[in-house]
């Protein structure tokens, strides 16, 4: 049987993903306007809109696989979840000095970082784990 650890993240990470989109809609403009000011970056405006694109489809995949029992998408959902720790840390103090261009934009990116990290710890709960490691062991045999 599935872990309430386990249910809780497949909840918890498609609304961070959710949260994470709506947050990036509202600072597109923000992110094609700082590429197009940057003297390296002139000619290469399209990596913001492929760089979204891959976000989504790796946020895809990781609970493609951890829906799966893969260990590989836990450990990659846990990397994310480090990722999302560290975007929490850095988008509230951009938040706190006030160097933040759009609030709404900023505060749902600190929901979506974390509902990423409460969805990504439980998946290290012991019961998680002897669920993941089972998927393991019946695919071995």
């Amino acid at each position: 049987m599935k872990p309430e650890t386990v249910r809780r993240f497949e909840m918890l990470y498609p609304a961070s993903v959710l949260a994470w989109l709506a947050a990036s809609a509202l600072s597109w403009d923000e992110r094609q306007a700082l590429t197009a000011r940057s003297p390296a970056l002139v000619g290469y405006e399209w990596l913001v809109p492929a760089g979204f694109a891959g976000v989504l489809a790796l946020s895809v995949l990781i609970w493609a696989l951890v829906r799966r029992r893969s260990p590989a998408g836990r450990v990659m959902a846990m990397v994310g979840g480090v990722f999302s720790a560290l975007a929490l840390v850095i988008v509230a103090g951009r938040l706190v000095v006030g160097h933040s261009a759009d609030p709404v934009a900023t505060l749902l990116s600190l929901l979506a970082s974390g509902l990423n990290v409460a969805a990504t710890a439980g998946l290290f709960a012991p019961a998680a784990r002897a669920w993941f490691d089972r998927s393991e062991a019946e695919v071995l045999s």
